[in-house]
């Protein structure tokens, strides 16, 4: 992957918790599940995993989005369904991660 389509990748992941009104409309998270995702995909992401959990969360998301911003516009969409309370995280994947690591000023701070 080149360094500008890696660059145009802001992984997040919502861990999202069911609202007494989700947990009245649990029927129909399959449907909403397939929204969710439409949504990555018309913002120009990519939804990676949704996953349904036990614990403190109800569901995890796990997904790319063009930008930070973006990433915050489909938490504040995700709240408006009045479906889920989400914490959201930003993440970096492997390659991001080792790039990172072999900058000089990473060495620099960690002698």
């Amino acid at each position: 992957m080149s360094d500008a389509a890696q660059k145009a990748r802001h992984y997040v992941v919502y861990l999202l918790k069911l609202t007494d009104a989700g947990g009245q409309q649990v029927p129909s998270l399959p449907e909403l599940m397939s929204e969710i995702e439409d949504v990555f995909r018309t913002e120009g992401g990519e939804m990676l995993a949704c996953l349904v959990t036990l614990g403190e969360y109800d569901l995890v998301l796990a997904g790319w989005l063009p930008d930070e911003s973006v990433a915050g516009l489909l938490a504040l969409w995700l709240a408006d369904r009045g479906v889920f309370k989400a914490q959201t995280m930003s993440a970096l994947d492997r390659d991001q991660v080792i790039k990172m690591l072999h900058k000089p000023e990473w060495g620099r701070h960690h002698q």
